[in-house]
């Protein structure tokens, strides 16, 4: 779970925020010290965001000089890292389609220049595309081609690495990584009809010439921006600035929505997901959805005890307890727990 620290600056990340947010200029001031100072990196995709809407409201100039060329720089390469993310995209699309082959770009890449303008982009780590299981091994093997390595894992057993994704480091003026999936999460700890998927999803309207390249659809969308918030217990800030922007600027279909929950299997993440963005962030989220939503009193607060507890003792994904918290939080939240136990057997 993020900090105060970090829910003032998801609040100032947000396009449509105002000085009237509740946040005093003192504590902006204070959270975008600590940025400057930290450069935590579960923070990167926040800060071009940050870094624009601390411009629009006058506060910028008021940090120190030297804090002010670190937030440039970092803003500067992050807006270099994501145009080169872009072209590559595009390039890719085109091989692609020579190929008749399809793919979903997903998670940061499928908000660039739909959710969130190139001129104030919302970066990700890496680029996430979301191909059919039939040819996974091929799109694998033509992006292995043109790529400087492939990506280990020491955080995911070896079999689920291969069978469920595989990561490259591409070159580019700017080398980042590119994951390639087979689904839209790891087997086993939820269940999705991927096939489904494919047959709701819509244009990706960054390539629209390209009608090999889509999009999911808004709900799922949603609900795989809860999945990846619920498997790492919290710690993905930008999953919730995500979750606003996406409900603000689509019409969610809420009982589908309702209704996909409970197939997969997150009814309760979901639950604790929506609720959480909503306290944070102010988001438009009927109330009667997070009332639908609501688990029973006890395990909702065991829920609210474990994620918390995160937040306290100032977990990240690289520190000593992150692990038993994540089993934890797992068997906590998870709505059917032979999942989770599949999941880690």
């Amino acid at each position: 779970m993020e900090t105060a620290v970090h829910q003032v600056l998801l609040r100032l990340s947000r396009r449509r925020g105002t000085r009237h947010d509740g946040d005093s200029e003192a504590e902006i001031l204070d959270a975008l010290s600590w940025l400057a100072e930290h450069g935590e990196t579960r923070m990167e995709p926040l800060l071009p965001l940050v870094w624009q809407q601390a411009k629009n409201l006058g506060v910028l100039e008021q940090l120190p000089p030297a804090q002010q060329e670190v937030l440039q720089q970092r803003h500067r390469y992050l807006a270099a890292l994501t145009s080169c993310q872009r072209r590559w995209l595009a390039d890719f699309s085109e091989r692609m389609a020579s190929r008749s082959l399809g793919f979903a770009p997903i998670k940061g890449a499928a908000f660039a220049g739909t959710l969130y303008e190139p001129s104030a982009p919302r970066p990700g780590n890496d680029v996430d595309l979301l191909v059919e299981c039939e040819h996974f091994d091929e799109i694998c093997a033509l992006v292995r081609e043109e790529s400087l390595c492939e990506s280990e894992s020491v955080t995911r057993p070896e079999s689920l690495l291969q069978n469920y994704e595989r990561g490259f480091m591409v070159r580019a003026p700017i080398p980042f990584l590119v994951e390639i999936h087979r689904g839209l999460t790891q087997p086993h700890l939820v269940e999705i009809d991927e096939a489904a998927l494919w047959e709701r999803s819509r244009a990706y309207a960054p390539l629209a010439e390209h009608e090999n390249v889509l999009r999911l659809s808004a709900e799922d969308e949603l609900l795989g921006l809860a999945v990846h918030w619920f498997r790492h217990i919290g710690l993905i800030p930008h999953n919730l600035l995500d979750a606003h922007e996406l409900i603000e600027e689509e019409e969610i279909d809420w009982q589908a929505t309702v209704a996909r929950a409970d197939a997969w299997g997150i009814r309760v993440a979901l639950s604790h997901f929506l609720g959480h963005t909503r306290e944070v962030l102010a988001t438009d989220i009927p109330v009667e959805v997070l009332q639908q939503l609501q688990p029973a009193p006890l395990r909702r607060a065991l829920g609210t005890w474990v994620l918390g507890h995160v937040r306290h003792r100032e977990i990240d994904l690289g520190h000593p307890a992150f692990r038993p918290i994540q089993i934890l939080s797992h068997l906590t939240l998870a709505d059917r727990l032979g999942n989770v136990g599949r999941f880690y057997g």
